[in-house]
């Protein structure tokens, strides 16, 4: 019963110091731990349940070893529940997303033709012409003759 003991608790430290991180990455790590703990909480609770001195002192442990399975699994549920919401927050984000993409692509490639259109639509109706101005031939200066 020590043994258990003394491995429940370095699991359980271990498991405080996971779940204080807070790091969405390490959820599957924390349910594994969550798991084992709440498997030697049951280990500890059915050694209890065989012995049969000191039955007040015994009942009082045996509560809060309850209490202490009855939290790791609402951990643990907690934890799929924020989990499931995680994944469905992600394929929300990425079907807007998608939806986006889509959306801006067509609004560039129309946006892209429309320029396409209105440049050709200048060059071949006329676009802009300089006014013209007469020039007047110069003629060479005349000088007479040098003989």
């Amino acid at each position: 019963m020590n043994a258990l003991q003394t491995s429940y608790e370095a699991k359980l430290a271990q498991y405080n110091a996971l779940v204080a991180e807070g790091n969405p990455a390490k959820l599957a790590t924390i349910q594994k731990i969550n798991g084992e703990l709440a498997a030697m909480l049951h280990s500890m609770l059915e050694a209890l349940a065989s012995a049969k001195k000191g039955a007040s002192k015994l009942t009082m442990y045996r509560d809060t070893l309850m209490t202490q399975l009855v939290g790791i699994q609402n951990d643990a549920t907690i934890m799929r529940q924020q989990r499931d919401q995680y994944a469905t927050l992600e394929m929300l984000q990425k079907h807007d997303q998608l939806k986006f993409n889509t959306t801006f692509f067509w609004y560039a490639i129309s946006l892209g033709i429309a320029a396409l259109l209105f440049v050709c639509i200048l060059m071949w109706k006329g676009g802009y012409k300089a006014p013209t101005i007469p020039t007047m031939t110069s003629s060479p200066n005349t000088m007479d003759a040098l003989t």
